[in-house]
């Protein structure tokens, strides 16, 4: 048997919309950076979904089954994402609803040092048992139990072998309870900011802007195909891989403690004003201090050293 996970957190602001109808997958992958057509049934990756621009519109978890896609994540405001991709859909047999309220998400791991998951061969038999996988092609493993469903699959929130849980919002204080039982800890939100954080992965409204190019936030190879055929602001982000001139990147920083950090704090590399923090988080154990922040070009490597008001900060890897 294996050691239950450190850690699970219910993940906020869940998103969870289905895309139903035969040309379901085809509406997906008409805006999505990564290439849904080459996903087997059953089989989930990650994307950014984007608009004619080329912003992202939402960074999710895409799972395609026979009849329908669902796309997962985190999202402030889902209904947002419902009227983008209703306004894509004119004759494709395909209808976009939004169900995040009836879903619980939940992240479970060990947190950034986690090794990775290979996965499993288990397939998503139900259209109710959903899932997201960041690996193209791994299969999504649902897990039944008396009066409990839900799917397993990775999603390195918490880092790499980080697995996301999906049941209904209904039954989710028994999986609070089934999880603790298992030996897990149930993260504070100070805890999940500092191991999602630590582990690089950004959300929406904090990280990922209304004017947010997808390589921005540095997943190209997790959620980024450069090869698939059209799709919506394709143009703009292969623009930009080609003429390798990324203006600003989210980056993960180290922080020297201090009262004076806080979101939105400018950052200082001489005294040129280079970026800002979006997202802060402080370990709870050893009282160490991280940050994502968006960074101007010329300040991407690790060890750049940066200032603020009253701290120290350095990119890290």
């Amino acid at each position: 048997m294996l050691p239950a996970p450190k850690y699970f957190a219910q993940l906020p602001n869940p998103l969870v919309l289905q895309i139903v109808g035969a040309d379901a997958a085809k509406v997906v992958n008409n805006m999505s950076t990564n290439d849904l057509a080459k996903l087997p049934v059953d089989a989930a990756l990650e994307s950014f979904v984007t608009d004619v621009r080329g912003w992202v519109v939402a960074h999710v978890g895409v799972l395609k089954q026979v009849d329908r896609v669902w796309l997962l994540g985190s999202h402030a405001t889902p209904s947002a994402l419902v009227n983008h991709i209703d306004r894509y859909i004119i004759r494709e047999d395909a209808a976009v609803s939004d169900v995040s309220q009836k879903y619980a998400l939940f992240i479970i791991g060990d947190g950034p040092q986690l090794p990775v998951d290979e996965g499993t061969d288990g397939r998503a038999s139900d259209a109710n048992a959903i899932a997201v996988q960041p690996t193209a092609g791994r299969r999504a493993t649902p897990i039944t139990t008396p009066s409990l469903f839900t799917c397993e699959c990775s999603l390195p929130v918490f880092g790499q072998g980080t697995r996301l849980l999906c049941c209904p919002s209904e039954q989710a204080a028994r999986a609070i309870e089934r999880l603790r039982a298992s030996g897990s800890e149930f993260c504070s939100a100070q805890r999940f900011e500092w191991l999602r954080i630590s582990s690089f992965w950004p959300l929406h409204p904090a990280d990922i802007g209304d004017k947010t190019i997808p390589q921005e936030l540095d997943r190209d190879r997790q959620a980024i195909s450069f090869t698939k055929g059209c799709y919506l602001g394709q143009e703009t982000i292969a623009r930009l891989d080609a003429r390798g001139q990324l203006q600003k990147k989210l980056c993960l920083i180290e922080l020297t403690p201090s009262r004076e950090i806080a979101i939105g704090a400018t950052l200082y590399n001489g005294e040129k004003e280079v970026g800002h923090i979006t997202s802060l988080a402080r370990d709870p154990a050893s009282g160490s201090v991280r940050a994502l922040a968006i960074l101007r070009r010329g300040n991407f490597a690790a060890g750049t050293q940066l200032t603020g008001n009253g701290f120290e900060a350095q990119v890290l890897p």
